[in-house]
């Protein structure tokens, strides 16, 4: 029974680091990729994301604290200090095994999405071009 209590605040803390990852991994050039419009680029959309990095690191932080605590009071309540070692091993080999397995979920993710941007991008030339057969019919 223990060693469930360990193995579910490992897997805490592998995805607590995880997620902060996902967040924290965007290069200053991709918050102003992202925010760029047809007029130039949103400030407010750059703010944004800056403060909500600076809250997911925050979060993080805390969880990760909270988690560790909790694991080390799980140790100090059970007698059993080599389950810190199964912990850390497990909570290693989730935060590196973890991303390998989402990579093919992912590469659906982007591949659809890339596919959902084409085809708003051809039905957008196509609406400008019928405005524009549209304006020329007009002025004939």
């Amino acid at each position: 029974m223990r060693w469930l209590f360990i193995t579910g605040v490992s897997l805490d803390i592998s995805g607590a680091i995880l997620v902060l990852l996902a967040i924290l991994r965007a290069r200053p050039s991709d918050l102003a990729h992202e925010s760029m419009t047809v007029l130039g680029y949103s400030g407010a959309r750059m703010r944004a994301r800056a403060e909500e990095r600076r809250y997911a690191f925050s979060g993080a932080v805390l969880l990760g604290a909270g988690f560790v605590l909790q694991l080390a009071g799980y140790a100090w309540e059970f007698s059993s200090w080599w389950l810190l070692g199964y912990a850390g091993g497990l909570a290693i080999g989730s935060f590196i095994l973890v991303p390998v397995a989402a990579k093919g979920i992912s590469n659906r993710f982007f591949a659809a999405a890339e596919q959902a941007a084409q085809q708003m991008l051809e039905d957008d030339r196509a609406r400008v071009e019928a405005q524009q057969r549209k304006a020329q019919q007009g002025e004939d």
